[in-house]
């Protein structure tokens, strides 16, 4: 949509240099003006862009609860780098328990589909009574 309206708008200035509302003036062509207008409406509208996505996409549907507030530690974890790499070159494979977080396990311990099944029914089962 911002850049839909920015092309409108750039073709409302561009009307307006045709209408000759638009000058030159100062050594500057209309072109050089209309140029330097629309960047300046366009700063404008991304700062008042930023403050409703600010309002619209909450940081607060990622903030995880259940962790400790350490920024300075988590910034620092390599743990997480270390896991995706190993899961991308198919050194080990992420596994999540329905139960439990996420565990990484050697591919070859990876659990086989009827098993899942199997433990699902029994998970199943369990919740039923």
């Amino acid at each position: 949509a911002v850049i839909f309206f920015s092309w409108w708008q750039g073709v409302i200035l561009a009307g307006m240099v045709q209408l000759g509302w638009i000058p030159a003036f100062g050594g500057w062509t209309t072109e050089a003006i209309v140029t330097r207008v629309q960047d300046f409406l366009i700063c404008v509208e991304m700062c008042i862009a930023a403050l409703f996505h600010i309002r619209i996409f909450s940081y607060a549907d990622f903030i995880d609860y259940t962790r400790p507030k350490m920024p300075h530690q988590d910034a620092a974890d390599v743990r997480d780098v270390v896991e995706d790499t190993l899961e991308t070159f198919q050194i080990k494979q992420r596994v999540v328990p329905i139960d439990k977080k996420p565990m990484l396990k050697n591919h070859y311990e990876v659990t086989k589909k009827e098993e899942l099944e199997e433990e699902l029914h029994k998970r199943r089962a369990i919740d039923e009574e």
